[in-house]
């Protein structure tokens, strides 16, 4: 049986999954997950990331949105994982902020701010977006 994604946002879309979690062979997997974090909201924590990106100077250098939403993602999912890169010459975090639910996301941007304040990175973007 070939691999099947739903997401719930129609009454027909509910129809579907449940159709086919009858008709799934004995053993199959589901996995139910919170709704995905929205584009707003990615949007939004990548405008306080660009913000903390050009404002801070850490451990004698600037750093690229990319780099910082590594590192605090990091920060804030404990359950990231670290991994030697294939050319043995430093380390990868494993992970990403795709698949952050909106609570998480929420949760993110708050964390953001909060460390942006601490740094004392002055935020252009509304905290009320």
């Amino acid at each position: 049986m070939p691999r099947q994604f739903y997401v719930l946002a129609f009454e027909n879309d509910r129809r579907k999954a449940m159709e086919a979690l009858k008709n799934a062979p004995v053993n199959s997997r589901v996995d139910i997950k919170d709704p995905k974090r929205s584009l707003p909201q990615n949007d939004h924590f990548h405008a306080i990331l660009t913000e903390i990106s050009s404002q801070l100077v850490w451990h004698g250098q600037k750093w690229s949105m990319e780099d910082w939403k590594r590192n605090l993602l990091a920060c804030f999912k404990r359950d990231l994982r670290m991994m030697p890169s294939a050319d043995g010459k430093g380390i990868q975090i494993v992970g990403g902020t795709s698949d952050l639910s909106k609570d998480e996301a929420r949760d993110f941007i708050e964390f953001l701010y909060a460390f942006g304040a601490e740094q004392g990175v002055i935020f252009k973007e509304s905290k009320a977006a």
